[in-house]
């Protein structure tokens, strides 16, 4: 199998090198405090004249290998033009690392520090400038929180995209567990350990202060551009992340954070299609070309490239897709939460109606069956369909309690979390 692998990575250096993928891949074990090392591929541009050059980092439980291959015309870029030295690396416990995976435990501030030992191993090499960035979304976004959280010198600036900044949010979102969202992810990485131990702290104790970044708000130093989707189930934590690291965070990270969301799920990031609904073309953003790559530019080597002078906010403005209205629209804003906006209040009524008056004192009921339960129909999932979709095979089941306004006289848009108290 050894033999087929090579084979097959040869192979595929053949295939790079006929496209004009000029750069030449080195494999390495860093190591970790604890003598653990960790499996990574460094990419280097093949001409080395204007040695030492800043990184850019992705620390992935997917596989480094798969990665570069994934990643091939990005890292071409990012080499040959950019002149970018690109790491991938397996976390703990993952491929060729080795090690035991903790799921993403080690990742950041406890008594291993693996994002903070590779960053400063790095830094250290003769070919590196000592300028480090990190690249990547869901999980690889995870670890940049992560690192950052541990304080690295080196760690210049992150591009993270649809991660979470609060693992417990997300796992317990509203106090709930998302079971199809974290077995799922769980199981098919193969730890069922590690679920164990997420349903034996329902309640949120020290265990998951390690995976929650609001304990570190002073501790983190690192300028962010923040990429979320609508539809995608860590946007309220990123929405989180850019308010506590743009007002409260360290020195470096106050006043240096971006932030767009756009009408996309988890895994339609910059595309049009969201579920049944297809925006228009104004929906579609080359992130990495736009944003990602000057972002880079802008912290690692000084550029003066304008991107500092974008609004700190940048929202889609999500609607009707068979109208010639306003919505569909980016909007474009400095602060967060909007100065000129109104709380709406409204109130559950028992005939099914929700009233912006206090209803008379009623009450709606439903009997719930386990063996016939209400499906999840799009939504901010991870691994079954997301986005917008038509609800009403849900509505109309007689399980499920619906409560409607009146009909709006006048458009109004919704901005932040919807909150319901019961």
């Amino acid at each position: 199998m050894k033999r087929i692998s090579v084979l097959w990575m040869f192979l595929l250096g053949c295939v790079i090198a006929s496209n004009g993928f000029a750069f030449v891949k080195d494999s390495v074990m860093i190591p970790m405090r604890d003598g653990v090392r960790l499996y990574a591929n460094i990419y280097f541009p093949d001409d080395t004249s204007d040695f030492p050059l800043p990184v850019i980092l992705r620390r992935t439980p997917y596989g480094a290998d798969a990665q570069g291959m994934r990643m091939a015309r990005a890292i071409r870029e990012l080499t040959d033009e950019k002149r970018y030295i690109v790491v991938i690396q397996d976390l703990r416990g993952r491929h060729e690392s080795e090690g035991e995976d903790s799921l993403f435990r080690e990742d950041g501030w406890g008594d291993l520090r693996d994002g903070y030992d590779t960053i400063e191993w790095l830094a250290q090499q003769p070919w590196c400038d000592g300028h480090i960035a990190m690249n990547g979304g869901s999980a690889h976004g995870i670890t940049q929180y992560l690192a950052a959280g541990a304080n690295p010198p080196h760690l210049t600036a992150c591009f993270p995209m649809n991660a979470s900044w609060n693992m417990y949010e997300f796992v317990y979102q509203g106090g709930e567990f998302r079971q199809n969202d974290v077995v799922t992810w769980t199981l098919g990485n193969s730890r069922p350990e590690m679920l164990e131990l997420i349903r034996q702290n329902y309640n949120y104790s020290e265990a998951w202060d390690l995976l929650n970044c609001n304990t570190r708000i002073d501790s983190i130093h690192v300028p962010m551009f923040h990429v979320a989707g609508w539809l995608d189930m860590f946007a309220p934590s990123q929405l989180e992340a850019f308010y506590m690291l743009q007002y409260f965070g360290g020195e470096g990270a106050r006043g240096n954070q971006k932030l767009i969301i756009g009408p996309w799920t988890h895994n339609t990031t910059g595309q049009r299609q969201c579920g049944q609904v297809t925006f228009p073309e104004n929906a579609r953003v080359d992130l990495l070309h736009e944003y990602a790559f000057p972002w880079y530019d802008y912290w690692l080597k000084d550029s003066t490239n304008g991107i500092m002078d974008i609004p700190n906010i940048q929202l889609y403005l999500m609607g009707p897709t068979d109208t010639s209205a306003y919505w569909n629209s980016w909007l474009y804003f400095d602060e967060w939460p909007f100065d000129d906006v109104d709380t709406l209040r409204f109130y559950l009524s028992g005939d099914g109606t929700l009233r912006s008056n206090i209803p008379p004192t009623d009450s709606s009921s439903f009997i719930y069956d386990p063996r016939n339960p209400v499906p999840t129909v799009g939504g901010h999932n991870l691994t079954i369909p997301s986005g917008i979709f038509d609800q009403s095979p849900v509505w109309n089941r007689p399980d499920v309690l619906t409560f409607v306004t009146d009909v709006a006289t006048e458009p109004y848009d919704i901005f932040g979390r919807i909150k319901l108290k019961i």
